[in-house]
């Protein structure tokens, strides 16, 4: 009788088990009408100066105010969804189950494409999503950073650039695994479902990119707050940063040596004289369990309803 016997699917059978969770990129407010190339962002730097208790002076140091503008252009970012004409054949006749297939394929790219856009926007806009920091041999590669393997995922098509400059490694990577706990991407070097081995010419430090992605992605927090002061010769979206760091570029405060709760403080003290109003802030798993074991009882969590 084993072979009459149906296939039985527990209740919601299928368990999603991607990350779908992406706070910052629904936080953000949305362009969805931008027009032509590029959209032109006026900021107001400055105000106008000339202030003295002599009025000829005044009138002499007389400045008017400051405006820039950010020209933003937009980019091309592509998902595709693929329904195998076998699979539509044998859906033919049923309507609901290929509107259902359908919708899963759709749902399936805005998903992966919404994973892609969230990450982009915490990075600088090169493309990177990880850097190599050991690869001995076996197609195992070790990130330097152990949290980006959230921006991995089997069935990638990755490329190599060589730190510091923009020069692609001729090889591409296939992702056949993905090991999350220890921070971990293994690679195929002959294609999708080949044994693992490293791409030729791939080594240590190199940034890793999904091919296709090259200096053509969102430029995210780390490009318009860089860690680095911009220089004389900045250019970003029209704008020369170095003009006024804090207020074109962001502010930044270094927190190395203290505790998280002191950096944070300090941090949110800086930006508050400077007139920013942080109500918000992103971090690491691992800074956030580390400040909450740093507080312990100190503090109370409230999860606050919509009234």
């Amino acid at each position: 009788a084993t072979a009459a016997l149906k296939q039985r699917f527990a209740p919601d059978a299928m368990k999603l088990l991607v990350y779908q969770k992406n706070p910052f990129f629904a936080a953000l407010k949305k362009q969805e009408n931008m027009g032509g190339t590029n959209l032109k962002v006026p900021v107001r730097l400055g105000i106008n100066q000339g202030q003295s208790s002599v009025f000829s002076t005044a009138q002499t140091n007389a400045y008017a105010p400051n405006f820039k503008a950010f020209e933003i252009t937009r980019d091309s970012y592509y998902t595709v969804a693929q329904i195998s004409g076998e699979t539509v054949a044998s859906t033919k006749g049923d309507l609901n189950a290929f509107v259902e297939l359908v919708a899963l394929e759709l749902s399936d790219s805005l998903l992966s494409h919404t994973d892609d856009l969230a990450g982009q926007l915490f990075r600088d806009g090169t493309g990177s999503i990880g850097t190599i920091s050991a690869l001995p041999g076996s197609g195992v590669i070790t990130l330097e950073e152990p949290d980006d393997v959230t921006q991995f995922e089997v069935g990638q098509v990755l490329q190599a650039r060589i730190t510091g400059n923009s020069t692609l490694r001729a090889a591409l990577g296939y992702v056949i695994s993905v090991n999350r706990p220890a921070g971990t991407v293994t690679v195929a070097s002959s294609g999708q479902g080949g044994s693992a081995a490293d791409p030729t010419a791939w080594a240590p430090t190199d940034d890793l990119l999904i091919q296709g992605t090259d200096d053509a992605v969102i430029s995210g927090l780390a490009a318009w707050l860089p860690t680095t002061a911009p220089g004389s010769s900045d250019n970003f979206f029209g704008v020369n940063r170095s003009q006024d760091r804090s207020r074109l570029a962001g502010v930044v405060y270094d927190g190395t040596g203290m505790t998280i709760q002191q950096a944070l403080i300090n941090g949110f003290a800086l930006g508050s004289r400077e007139g920013a109003e942080p109500d918000m802030g992103f971090c690491s798993y691992d800074t956030f369990a580390a400040l909450v074991n740093e507080l312990g009882s100190k503090v109370q969590y409230t999860n606050p309803q919509a009234t």
